[in-house]
């Protein structure tokens, strides 16, 4: 069997997972930011402080997510 017979048969499920992944990790990330922000709210100086860097560890995750999504895509094209 062919790599690039399998790889187009695997180009549209790639293409719609990543497509849920870049649908569903806002949210996630909205839902897991608001937990940590009420435990932050809630919680003494030291664990304050232990939320808020979670909080900074979410957002970078999360821009990892997009710009991973973005550099595969222009390396899909740029090797087309």
């Amino acid at each position: 069997m062919n790599w690039n017979s399998l790889l187009e048969k695997l180009k549209p499920f790639l293409s719609d997972a990543s497509t849920a992944i870049l649908v569903i990790a806002p949210l996630v990330a909205v839902l897991m930011v608001g937990v940590n922000k009420v435990l932050e709210m809630v919680s003494d100086g030291q664990q304050d402080q232990m939320y808020s860097q979670k909080t900074k560890k979410i957002f970078v995750c999360l821009a990892v997510i997009f710009l991973a999504s973005l550099i595969v895509k222009i390396v899909e094209n740029y090797l087309k």
